[in-house]
């Protein structure tokens, strides 16, 4: 449970450091998976299935006779390299090299291979220049250790000298006396000779240094394709009740958060059309619960309990009252049949408001109380578009935009009318598809707000969109917000000017925008504003403030400082007060309802 404050931190690159804020991203969607590998998983999902009632039917034969030995399970496997083999690989995946980079490296660009080709050449050269010695010296040079000849007396002497220009930078041997006529033929047929003999052995060489070359590059080829398909490897354990539902698991999970993780599967296309139709297709996602969560969480809650009554007196409000009501829902999350039902209902319920956003569509016959198998909904996580409007690129600050624009306002209608809200908003549980709309994902922490509770929260976005201090503070007080100071330590400020340090405070827990105040804590006194001390902070807010300070953070790093989700939720706050009573109460009583876990 120490992730949850920990995701609050990653998206707050205003009030942390840069380099920390990129250490905990992965806590959004990338933490690590199950140690106990997929066997421990696969036999939790058959465990979950065993407990479903389509199942059940299924393996009495009430529905189509399939047998598990068609099931695929797929592992992604990293490939084990060493050397120039591991600058190959990115994630895990081998890297194809292609042809023209592989012949560019036998050519001598500078690689292993290109060093041994080029030593390869130098022993031809080396060779070529000793079959000129023997061929074309030997008549008049009888030892290739003489740099020079006398006057000879021989009949093969001219008793002249000449000395041979433009060979000085060659490694050949230089003559100095000059051949007779008959040596000088005898030079000449040696020539036309060893030309077209050299002409051949270049030729042979450069023919078998191709063939090298081909050779080389089939090698590298081949290689790169095994590496790439040993990145896959077919699992052979299936359950039983796995291999009636499923046509292919993956092995390896997709995501991974603190309580459950994601792997991708195919449904069986009988399977499918028995239970019913899906306008998803087969394509699903099962998200399987981590084994001994539930007593982890348990164990973590109480000691954030201990930690929270230890430093009770050296903050400038307690927060045991946050720590009650993370122990009261934190703990539901692990009732996927509740989040089934949760997400159920709330994706009906934007797709008349909010046509921009979706949320996948639950496959209930199989989902339990550990389990959810749903539609897969494939796009950008805006995890990926933030880190690459950090490192600059427009298009992904462009797309991120995008994707936070439809959240912010499917937001309002959630808090403001419908009164039950997502209360998780961290960058991995949104997804930019290539329709433009934006997937809305894991809905194991919803807030349900009492009818009271959303008109106070319609009262306090409208006093803060007119500027009504005031009436933001009326309305923060409701829910137990205690805002103030004692007389002594304001009888230096005017009602003006506390009233703006009140206005900070309220944007700085109920806004998007940006304030300088708001990215840093000053352990001044006992305030976190000068002249507007926090005294009390109640838990039934920490949901709606964590939602709202995670929100701030995103679009802080977008580069969207001004904007304001009080001037954007203003109006949709206005219509949720003209909501008749009776509405308001009859869908407080179904939101109560759908949050309640029912093991």
């Amino acid at each position: 449970m120490y992730l949850l404050p920990c995701q609050i931190l990653a998206s707050k690159r205003e009030f942390i450091p840069t380099e920390w804020a990129e250490e905990l991203v992965c806590l959004w969607d990338a933490t690590p998976p199950s140690r106990s590998g997929w066997r421990d998983v696969a036999k939790a999902i058959e465990c979950s299935l065993r407990g479903c009632p389509a199942v059940a039917s299924l393996v009495a034969g009430n529905g189509p006779s399939i047998g598990p030995e068609t099931t695929q399970v797929l592992e992604v496997v990293p490939a084990k390299a060493s050397g120039a083999e591991s600058g190959a690989k990115t994630s895990g995946h081998a890297v194809i090299p292609s042809l023209s980079t592989c012949s560019k490296e036998v050519e001598g660009s500078g690689g292993p291979e290109g060093l041994a080709c080029t030593g390869k050449v130098q022993q031809g050269i080396e060779g070529q220049e000793s079959l000129v010695r023997r061929l074309f010296l030997w008549p008049w040079n009888s030892s290739s250790s003489n740099s020079s000849y006398g006057s000879s007396s021989g009949s093969g002497g001219c008793g002249s000298k000449i000395s041979y220009q433009g060979l000085e930078g060659s490694s050949l041997l230089q003559p100095q006396q000059v051949p007779c006529a008959r040596e000088l033929s005898w030079r000449a047929w040696t020539m036309s000779w060893f030309s077209s003999t050299s002409s051949q052995i270049a030729l042979a060489q450069q023919q078998q240094q191709q063939q090298q070359q081909q050779q080389q590059q089939e090698h590298q080829l081949q290689e790169a394709l095994r590496l790439h398909d040993a990145n896959f490897k077919t699992l052979r354990y299936v359950p039983k009740h796995l291999g009636h539902v499923f046509a292919r698991v993956d092995a390896t999970p997709i995501a991974s958060a603190s309580i459950a993780q994601v792997h991708s599967a195919v449904l069986r296309p009988e399977i499918l059309q028995w239970l019913g139709h899906m306008a998803h297709g087969p394509e699903v996602v099962i998200k399987i619960q981590h084994q001994h969560v539930r007593r982890l969480i348990s164990t973590d809650l109480r000691n954030m309990e201990r930690i929270a009554k230890f430093l009770g007196p050296t903050l400038p409000f307690d927060l045991l009252p946050v720590v009650q009501e993370m122990q009261h829902v934190v703990p539901l999350e692990c009732d996927f049949e509740r989040e089934e039902r949760l997400m159920s209902t709330i994706r009906a319920r934007l797709a008349v408001s909010q046509t921009d956003i979706c949320v996948p569509q639950a496959v209930q016959p199989l989902c339990g109380p550990n389990m959810i198998v749903m539609q897969r909904m494939k796009g950008q996580s805006l995890t990926s578009l933030l880190s690459g409007a950090s490192a600059g690129s427009r298009a992904a600050q462009s797309a991120g935009v995008r994707c936070l624009l439809p959240v912010l306002r499917a937001y309002g209608q959630m808090m403001c009318v419908d009164g039950l809200f997502h209360a998780d908003p961290h960058p991995g549980n949104m997804l930019l598809q290539d329709d433009g709309r934006v997937a809305l994902l894991d809905w194991g922490q919803v807030k349900a707000l009492s009818s009271e509770e959303r008109r106070a929260l319609c009262h306090l976005y409208c006093s803060l969109a007119k500027k009504d201090v005031r009436g933001a503070l009326r309305a923060a007080a409701f829910f137990g917000l205690d805002i103030g100071s004692h007389a002594e330590e304001l009888n230096h400020l005017s009602l003006a000017a506390k009233g703006q340090q009140v206005l900070k405070l309220l944007t700085i827990m109920f806004d998007t925008r940006y304030v300088p105040e708001g990215s840093s804590y000053s352990y001044k006194g006992n305030a976190i504003v000068e002249g507007a001390p926090l005294n009390k902070f109640p838990g039934g807010l920490y949901l709606i403030c964590r939602a709202v300070f995670i929100l701030r953070g995103l679009c802080n790093i977008l580069g969207l400082t001004d904007l304001s989700i009080v001037d954007m939720w203003g109006p949709v706050a206005a219509s949720g007060l003209k909501q008749p009573a009776s509405v308001s109460e009859a869908r407080a009583a179904e939101n109560a309802a759908l949050t309640v876990s029912r093991c």
